[in-house]
């Protein structure tokens, strides 16, 4: 199982971060329009190991583990990216990393416990509402790097530096933390 289609569509996600990284600050336009399209696969990919481990019914526990640790590397290591960048403040990030590593190790308490950690459905969505927002940005971006677009470069920043950009990472912080609160709640007997 541990070389599956689904596994292995989650492997690709791990490897597109350190290259995604790679060419986003490569400083060169067309390199870093790849990186943005390179995102948006590793994106994508995420809902369709998940259909196939579904429609073939070859999800694992192996699986079910490696592929949320996968969304969160793709989305933080493009959420480090931004502030660096100073598109968004690096304590809303910093917040994100810290819900992610309680939830993971409540995942491995879960896996000592041979207890099965519910899935909480807000999680669901906190990862939805991730990629949504990167690739709001990541969009901004790729026009703004593009030579295909007669839109305003200056413009097209102003919308990425904007308090349109952080009053929606304030809404994704508070989200995700919300989340932890629902998973410990849904979860709690792993902690007895």
């Amino acid at each position: 199982m541990i070389f599956s289609v689904p596994n292995i569509i989650t492997y690709f996600r791990f490897l597109v971060v350190p290259i995604f990284l790679f060419l986003y600050f490569s400083e060169d336009k067309l390199l870093i329009s790849i990186s943005i399209v390179l995102y948006f696969f590793g994106a994508i990919s995420d809902y369709f190991d998940g259909y196939i481990a579904r429609k073939y019914n070859s999800s694992s526990s192996f699986g079910k583990f490696l592929d949320p640790l996968a969304d969160k590397f793709i989305v933080l290591a493009s959420l480090f990216a931004f502030a660096y960048q100073e598109i968004v403040p690096l304590w809303t990030v910093v917040i994100i990393l810290l819900r992610d590593i309680m939830t993971t190790y409540m995942r491995k308490l879960s896996d000592k416990k041979k207890h099965n950690m519910k899935t909480s459905k807000l999680a669901k969505w906190k990862t939805f509402s991730q990629f949504l927002f990167i690739g709001y940005v990541q969009t901004l971006i790729f026009i703004a790097n593009s030579e295909l677009f007669d839109i305003s470069k200056d413009a097209t920043y102003e919308f990425i530096y904007s308090d349109f950009t952080i009053s929606m990472m304030y809404g994704l912080v508070i989200y995700t933390s919300f989340t932890l609160i629902d998973y410990i709640k849904i979860n709690k007997i792993i902690f007895k």
